[in-house]
Formats: C-alpha cells, structure tokens, sequence
C-alpha cells in the first residue's frame, strides 16, 4: 500500500512540474525556454532562429556556414563570444587567437532529434543570461564557443 502511495504522489508532483512555467531548479526566464521548446524545430525555423539571434545580437553571436548537405541545405554553425571581434581584426589578435574554442554538433544522424533542441536550448541559455548570470558572461568572455544544431538538416523534417 505504502508503495502505491508513493507511485501515486510521484505522478501528482511530476504532472504539476510538467504544467506550470517554472522549472523545479527556478532558472532564470525559464518560462521562454519552455515557449521555445514546446515543440521540434524543422530547418527553416531553426535558421530562422539562428540569424535572429546573431542579427540581434551581435556584440556575442555571429552566423556562418561551413558547407552544406547533399541536399543543398546550409550547414549553419553560430559561434558565441564575448566581446565578438570584427572580422577583419580577428586575424590579427592575439587575445582572439590563443582563445580556447570549443565546439558542439548535433544530429549527425536523422534520428537524433534531441541533440538538435538541446543545442538550440544551450544557444538560447547562453544568449539570454549573458548579462544577468556571471557565470555565463565569464565562460563567453574566456571561450570561442561554436554551436552547429544540426550536421544532417534533411533527416529530421
């Protein structure tokens, strides 16, 4: 009896978890994240996504490409910084130079969905508490972070 007691208050306390807008762990503006995460990203919204939030947030996020499919899709890769240098003075720049980099890659295969939506979660977490989370602000400070959520953008629409 004491164990089906136990089950029953466990689905209670999960339902509620799953229907209010505040994580357990009370991060920060998490009732965004979970907008952005209520459903699969398919390739045109998640570069939609990408150039929204490197175009609107330049001084840490820049979009580029490194190829693309065999399908003739865009291998977006967004790499994150603080401060972002210009283009044309990043090659010359020590500081930028010996700063170490760091890269993720997601959905190299098409049935490895979830990679893709923790990536576009990890962007959007470090995008949105860059000036309010000091630890966030110090990891882009000391790191080139390189992000591409998908490496294989047919196999999952």
């Amino acid at each position: 009896m004491k164990s089906l007691l136990t089950q029953i208050v466990l689905i209670c306390l999960s339902f509620t978890s799953l229907t209010s807008d505040r994580s357990p762990l009370k991060v920060e503006k998490d009732a965004a994240v979970y907008r952005l995460l209520n459903h699969y990203h398919h390739y045109d919204e998640l570069t939609e996504l990408l150039s929204a939030w490197s175009s609107n947030n330049t001084r840490m996020a820049r979009l580029f490409t490194v190829g693309q499919s065999a399908e003739g899709k865009q291998l977006n890769v967004i790499r994150l910084t603080l401060p972002m240098p210009a283009e044309n003075e990043e090659i010359h720049d020590e500081y930028q130079l010996l700063k170490p980099k760091f890269k993720w890659i997601a959905n190299m295969h098409g049935d490895e969905t979830i990679g893709r939506e923790i990536m576009i979660a990890l962007i959007y977490y470090l995008i949105l508490n860059s000036n309010t989370d000091t630890r966030v602000n110090q990891l882009l400070t000391s790191t080139d972070i390189y992000i591409m959520p998908t490496m294989n953008p047919v196999k999952i629409e």
